[in-house]
């Protein structure tokens, strides 16, 4: 008998221990996020544009599965922050969205590659998403983006390819900078013209597409955006 209490009691310790690393776990699974806009108050869309930094050519765009690269010397993208408080649950989710960019807005300036002149059109809402971050900024992916590409060549031949997906991002707090970099989420979709004849681009090829946007909201007042964890 004192043998079977000692076990049941044991249980119950185990069982408790449990029980408690279980409750530990769950509240430690939440990820929070700031964002503010200057002075604008939680709740209110502020508007945002982005433009490219760096020397030109400013965007890359290539498709990894056959090392095709596209350049383009300088881009532009318009978006909406809301300031507030934001969270996930990171036992059932992997990020939780901070903002959005509007696919129609983006502009890509001069693009070239492989003998071809490309417009770059964008669709659709694209989400700016926080995985994990800190005072200084924080990380994760921009999603549901999708673009279409339209491409001329000597003598009059085509190239063409769609692309959607996602793409690893960042934003820093401390130049204002929305840097989308390369890794893996975004695809090739549809390609025809000589580069799908040619196996330059092909349906389902990965690709990456990287540039740094330095944000600025309107109005003046709702600067500076910053994205914070915890």
């Amino acid at each position: 008998m004192k043998t079977n209490t000692k076990r049941l009691a044991l249980v119950a310790v185990v069982a408790a221990a449990i029980a408690g690393y279980t409750t530990t776990s769950a509240q430690a699974a939440t990820v929070n996020f700031t964002v503010s806009a200057g002075s604008a108050p939680d709740g209110t869309a502020v508007p945002v544009t982005g433009v490219t930094t760096g020397s030109a050519p400013q965007i890359h765009f290539t498709d990894t599965s056959t090392g095709v690269l596209e350049s383009c010397d300088s881009g532009t993208a318009d978006g909406t922050v809301t300031p507030g408080s934001y969270s996930y649950d990171n036992s059932s989710a992997t990020h939780v969205q901070v903002g959005s960019i509007s696919g129609p807005s983006a502009t890509w300036t001069n693009c070239q590659g492989d003998g071809f002149n490309f417009t770059v059109t964008g669709a659709g809402t694209w989400s700016v998403n926080a995985a994990s971050g800190s005072a200084s900024g924080v990380s994760g992916t921009i999603s549901n983006v999708a673009i279409s590409v339209t491409g001329s060549g000597i003598l009059g031949v085509t190239c063409n390819f769609s692309v959607s997906g996602s793409v690893p991002a960042s934003y820093t707090n401390s130049d204002h900078t929305l840097h989308v970099t390369a890794g893996a989420g975004l695809h090739i979709t549809s390609a025809s013209g000589i580069c799908a004849s040619l196996g330059m681009f092909n349906s389902g090829d990965s690709a990456t597409f990287t540039g740094a946007y330095a944000l600025t909201a309107t109005p003046s007042a709702d600067n500076p955006v910053q994205i914070t964890s915890p």
